[in-house]
């Protein structure tokens, strides 16, 4: 029992320490597909997309694709849903 507490503690640390670092305008990846079943799923799972955070909630981020919108919990980052780029990194804007 204090071991799966230990861990819940750590995840929401590292959740908070990323709500305070993220920024609103900042580059992010992912590759996971927009929806979770379907035809399709798979041909899209390879595929990486690039984003802007364009809003901030205690609890979860919005991110701007190039055709629609999605959220995604601070925990996602952690856990390697989503990838956090550099500032110093050459991306292709994703808007232009």
């Amino acid at each position: 029992m204090s071991r799966n507490t230990n861990i819940c503690s750590d995840i929401s640390g590292i959740a908070e320490q990323i709500r305070r670092d993220l920024k609103i305008g900042q580059k992010v990846k992912t590759n996971r597909v927009p929806w979770t079943s379907g035809q399709g799923k798979s041909d899209y799972e390879h595929r990486t997309r690039a984003g802007k955070v364009i809003a901030k909630y205690p609890y979860f981020f919005v991110v701007q694709f190039p055709q629609y919108r999605e959220c995604f919990k601070y925990t996602d980052v952690a856990s390697d849903i989503i990838q956090l780029c550099d500032e110093t990194e050459e991306n292709q804007d994703v808007f232009s």
